[in-house]
């Protein structure tokens, strides 16, 4: 998918690219597909140092968001603020609810709405 692709199109494009993703088989995942393509690709573990100093032109949280839990929602959106530099752009694509299919997704509420579009405007 286009999702997937955007890393190694920056990464072609000579940006660096830096995952922070907690789950291994996502991070093994992507590894590979970076090393198939001769790209180089830079991991952070998770969670990320409360002092932790870098910041980000761009930041991508695609299908993402609509996995964290309510009760974590305002801290996450604050944190990736955080980490974005004052002239960073924030994209993301959320796809809230159907829980039937996907029992991990949250409910979409007008606070997370907000909270998004403050993130990503």
């Amino acid at each position: 998918s286009l999702h997937d692709a955007l890393p190694i199109l920056f990464a072609k494009e000579k940006y660096q690219v830096t995952v922070i993703e907690k789950n291994k088989k996502e991070c093994d995942f992507i590894s590979y597909r970076f090393k198939k393509h001769k790209l180089k690709v830079k991991f952070v573990p998770m969670p990320l140092h409360e002092r932790f100093p870098n910041k980000y032109d761009i930041i991508l949280c695609f299908d993402v968001l609509e996995h964290i839990p309510d009760k974590e929602f305002e801290q996450t959106i604050n944190r990736i603020k955080s980490l974005k530099k004052s002239d960073g752009k924030v994209f993301a694509t959320v796809s809230f609810g159907s829980q039937e299919a996907h029992p991990s997704h949250f409910e979409m509420t007008e606070k997370k709405k907000k909270l998004i579009m403050d993130l990503v405007n």
